[in-house]
């Protein structure tokens, strides 16, 4: 469907209203209703029988295409309210969305990779405020522009996103940024030359959506990815509890025969059961928060550090590397233990135990001529000149 929208100034905006339309269904803008149900509707609840009413947009739509309604062009472009100049707000209902930002430009580009450079900085800003209010977020983006299908003399407006990373303290934004641009870029390129007969006629706006993230929140089980695993580098405990974290310290602590030999058994919590009440949980709750981990290693006397995973699109495939970390231990102490906090799309996080550090990282040793090292628990890039 073709959204009726005034376009003007690189941004999207609602078309005018001079005076309140009758209510009216989705898909059904011509139908009209009677006064006294227009009244009965506006005293009665926003959510009928059969469909549930946007204010926003002065529309009822069914029940069950409200997500969709809510995700629509016609619906974002009803909820924005302007910030500064060329940023506006856009009013969200969603779970976990902390904000989305729509970035404008007057400049009437078709480049994608000159229309994302005007907002390298402010998308650093913005997101960079979120990470110091938030401390953890994930951030996506999504790209806007308007195409014409020349065959049918057609105009939609048609989008592509990249999706959702996580970020938190010391991350580097403007790589990130850098990575986004890549990705959009790829996708608006294929569309166009994979026989659709769309071409780009004007980029529109940059939506950045930021979501708030509990990496905290580490429980039961979850996979490693493909890449990581084959690394057998990281051991990942198979439990069915809340207790990962301890799982693995114990593991560290106690390395049994699977462990050292690397065999399948190793990722068995059953190793590591004759241990379990050694370690002082005094005043911590299951599962254990990155916040609870200074009062672990002053009962237990042990040091831990925790990385986590970040993926990128890069050379035409996507590459995972480890970066943090997310806490780091202010005492160092003989007994250290490097964990590796994974998460899912869900929000679901889950420890696992770092057995090599160095086998883990091989493959970011090297890159763009820069060596990337473990300097005092962080991964930090050096140049040659500052090695």
């Amino acid at each position: 469907m073709w959204w009726d929208f005034q376009i003007g100034g690189g941004s999207l905006t609602p078309p005018s209203r001079k005076t309140p339309s009758p209510k009216r269904k989705a898909g059904d803008p011509a139908t009209p209703m009677t006064k006294q149900a227009r009244l009965d509707q506006v005293a009665g609840p926003s959510t009928s029988a059969t469909g549930r009413w946007c204010e926003d947009c002065d529309l009822e739509t069914p029940i069950n295409q409200w997500a969709g309604h809510l995700r629509s062009l016609q619906h974002r472009a009803n909820t924005c309210v302007e910030q500064e100049e060329d940023v506006s707000l856009v009013k969200t209902s969603f779970k976990n969305r902390i904000a989305t930002y729509r970035l404008s430009s007057k400049q009437d580009s078709t480049s994608v990779k000159h229309f994302l450079g005007n907002f390298k900085v402010k998308f650093v800003k913005l997101v960079g405020d979120m990470v110091n209010k938030f401390g953890h977020i994930k951030v996506g983006v999504e790209l806007f522009g308007r195409f014409l299908l020349q065959a049918k003399e057609q105009e939609e407006v048609k989008s592509f996103n990249a999706k959702f990373r996580l970020v938190s303290d010391g991350a580097d934004l403007e790589e990130l940024f850098q990575q986004f641009s890549v990705i959009l870029d790829k996708k608006s390129t294929e569309f166009q030359e994979k026989e659709s007969g769309w071409t780009l006629q004007q980029l529109l706006h940059l939506d950045i959506s930021i979501n708030k993230v509990n990496p905290l929140k580490a429980s039961s089980y979850l996979p490693l990815p493909k890449l990581i695993d084959a690394k057998k580098a990281v051991l990942n405990i198979q439990n069915s509890d809340q207790k990962c974290f301890m799982w693995s310290v114990l593991a560290h602590l106690h390395p049994t025969y699977y462990y050292l030999h690397w065999t399948q058994n190793a990722n068995r919590v059953a190793n590591y059961m004759p241990f379990e009440n050694e370690l002082d949980f005094t005043g911590m709750e299951f599962p254990i928060k990155l916040k609870d981990i200074s009062k672990f290693e002053q009962l237990n006397n042990i040091s831990i550090n925790v990385y986590r995973l970040d993926s990128a699109y890069e050379n035409g495939r996507n590459i995972i590397e480890v970066v943090g970390p997310l806490y780091f231990t202010q005492s160092r102490k003989a007994n250290h233990v490097n964990l590796l906090l994974i998460s899912n799309d869900s929000g679901d996080s889950h420890y696992c135990l770092i057995r090599n550090m160095s086998r883990l990282i091989s493959s970011q040793l090297s890159k763009h001529h820069n060596v990337k090292h473990l300097c005092d628990g962080f991964l930090v890039y050096f140049s040659t000149e500052q090695k």
